[in-house]
């Protein structure tokens, strides 16, 4: 995943208002095997199979290619975007309209996702979403906003009103705006296999981008979705709108009169929704998928956020634990470091977890990217093309 810079680049297009000029598409097509389509975080997934993608028309740095790739890979990522429509609650009590994955194309050819799909014509589209989807927002003008993930004790199956409406608006507009998307690339010419991610825990420490980070003053602060946490949790920077005022605090409403919703709440109800939408309404047809995305960061068993991650194949069965070093030769011997059960059970034969999260704790780091990530979501793209070296369990 890359730094908040390319998350708020949609957002910097236009702060009030969120626009692009989105031209005709070439006349001809492109093939490419696999397209990979959403936020800033589906860089990740571009970069591993084997196209770093463009932002705002300017190729980004390589990514290696998956280890005897036979497949070709269009990486039409958008940075700080989402499917669901509305205004969106900005942390710096500003607002601006939902930029949208769909009409505001990656790279020079300002892509629909309609587009998108003829152009390149693929086998396997990719889609994920999920920083800005959970930003609070208004469908309709009142007082607070009335798309809210993460009320407590609100389920796909139990939303009582009036502590669940946001809730239930939050989950309406997004499964709808989720079928639609799945049924654009399912009709589309090559009627592509379609891999819906689902989402690991976030956990921001501060406010995003913090003042002085070389984004404009009305970008400064502008999202943050604390983890989980009882209460909104002390911020850095000052987000008042004022560089030179204050020196942070707790967290704040944006409008003065919402909740704290952890990310960890809006995150959970976020996934139910993506498994709600593939039960309820492609439960039979094996074109859609979801590939679990969340089991392999969410720190195994624990799942909870971590840094560290175990390495392949106990990411999802092991937590790593920050502990003394007692491997016999290790250069760290006698230190603290973040160790993993390499499923021994003997402490001397642990192996190093993986620092698999960037800093901003949102995004991949390069070795989240190629170590963890691509392991599954390469066999997992291979099962779907029928290539060799597919595992379609690695999608699980």
């Amino acid at each position: 995943m890359r730094k908040f810079a390319l998350l708020v680049a949609g957002v910097a297009l236009s702060v009030g208002t969120l626009a692009a000029c989105i031209g005709p598409p070439p006349p001809t097509t492109d093939p490419h095997d696999v397209l990979v389509v959403g936020d800033s975080v589906s860089f990740s997934f571009g970069c591993v199979l084997g196209d770093p993608g463009e932002l705002n028309g300017v190729q980004q740095s390589d990514c290696p290619p998956a280890p005897g790739a036979t497949y070709t890979t269009r990486n039409d990522w958008v940075g700080a975007c989402t499917i669901t429509p509305g205004t969106l609650s900005l942390y710096n009590g500003g607002q601006a309209g939902a930029p949208n994955c769909d009409t505001v194309g990656a790279g020079s050819r300002g892509d629909t996702w309609q587009s998108d799909a003829n152009h390149f014509v693929p086998k396997v589209v990719v889609i994920n979403t999920a920083g800005w989807e959970i930003v609070d927002r208004w469908m309709n003008q009142v007082p607070a906003p009335d798309e809210q993930w993460g009320a407590a004790g609100c389920s796909p199956t139990n939303t009582p009103s009036p502590q669940c409406d946001a809730y239930s608006n939050a989950a309406v507009q997004y499964s709808s705006q989720l079928f639609d998307a799945i049924n654009t690339f399912r009709n589309s010419p090559n009627h592509p296999t379609v891999l819906v991610s689902s989402v690991p825990y976030i956990a921001p420490t501060e406010p995003e981008p913090p003042f002085g980070a070389g984004e404009p003053d009305a970008l400064a602060c502008s999202w943050w979705e604390p983890f989980n946490t009882p209460s909104g949790p002390s911020s850095g920077p000052d987000c008042t709108g004022n560089a030179t005022q204050g020196s942070g605090g707790s967290w704040r409403s944006p409008t003065g009169n919402t909740t704290y919703r952890s990310s960890k709440a809006k995150i959970d109800q976020f996934n139910q929704i993506v498994q709600l939408v593939k039960d309820n309404n492609f439960a039979s047809d094996p074109g859609v998928k979801i590939f679990n995305f969340k089991s392999h960061f969410n720190a195994g068993p624990a799942n909870t956020y971590t840094d560290y991650v175990c390495p392949p194949p106990h990411d999802t069965d092991t937590t790593a634990v920050f502990q003394i070093d007692v491997r016999p030769g290790s250069p760290t011997l006698g230190q603290m470091v973040w160790e993993c059960d390499d499923g021994s059970h003997i402490p001397t034969n642990y192996v190093n977890a993986i620092l698999a999260r960037a800093p901003d704790h949102g995004h991949l780091s390069p070795a989240g990217q190629t170590q963890i990530l691509q392991p599954y979501i390469d066999k997992c793209v291979r099962a779907a093309l029928g290539a060799s070296g597919g595992d379609p369990a690695a999608c699980n």
